[in-house]
């Protein structure tokens, strides 16, 4: 691997609970995936907060041609979606095909650009993109995708302190393990080995903890 791309908005909205919503988890968890590019020297981009947007993502994906492209943020079945954009009160839409409109959501559009994640690895932290992106990015020509299926939800102990938070840091090292692998150099077949191996080892520990 020579190249990554990591986009992570920064969550600001009612449907987040505000700044310190729940997805302003995932800019905190990725900071590992982030170290670990950068300790093995491979050149990476990360869009956040505002350049977390549609237009920047192509620019960066024509410009960088990475191979591997994570995205974190809210998802529904059809699309990816990036920052908050407060001034128009909805969420920027970065990666879609068209699909159903889903009920009291202004992200959903009839952007087309899933073509732009062609031959490569792509990582989607947030919620249903399994459903009909994820199957589409792969009959579209994208090497590997990883995302989810249904709503991805944590458990929380301090939504304050992200970085302090003992319950959702597992959590986040789950969520991060599939990209942390790739970065080390392993094959999508050995990142979800790794993965699955982390959520054994996490579930063990957590049925062990005396904790309530």
């Amino acid at each position: 691997m020579t190249k990554a791309v990591i986009v992570l908005p920064t969550l600001d909205s009612p449907a987040s609970g505000g700044e310190s919503g729940p997805l302003g988890y995932g800019e905190v968890w990725y900071e590992r995936v982030i170290d670990e590019l950068e300790e093995r020297g491979i050149s990476h981009t990360v869009l956040r907060g505002n350049e977390a947007v549609k237009e920047k993502i192509e620019e960066t994906i024509k410009k960088e041609d990475p191979e591997l492209f994570i995205a974190y943020g809210h998802g529904l079945s059809s699309l990816e979606a990036g920052q908050y954009l407060k001034a128009e009160g909805e969420y920027d839409v970065t990666i879609a095909i068209p699909g159903t409109p889903i009920e009291n959501w202004d992200m959903y559009t009839e952007l087309d650009n899933a073509d732009i994640l062609s031959n490569r690895v792509t990582v989607f932290t947030s919620c249903n993109t399994a459903k009909e992106l994820g199957p589409e990015l792969i009959d579209r020509g994208t090497e590997s995708y990883q995302g989810f299926d249904d709503e991805y939800i944590w458990v929380v102990e301090s939504p304050e302190t992200p970085a302090a938070d003992g319950y959702a840091r597992d959590f986040g090292i789950l969520a991060t393990e599939f990209a942390q692998s790739l970065v080390k150099g392993n094959t999508v077949k050995e990142a979800k080995e790794d993965t699955i191996s982390k959520a054994e080892e996490l579930i063990d520990k957590w049925e062990k903890s005396d904790d309530p």
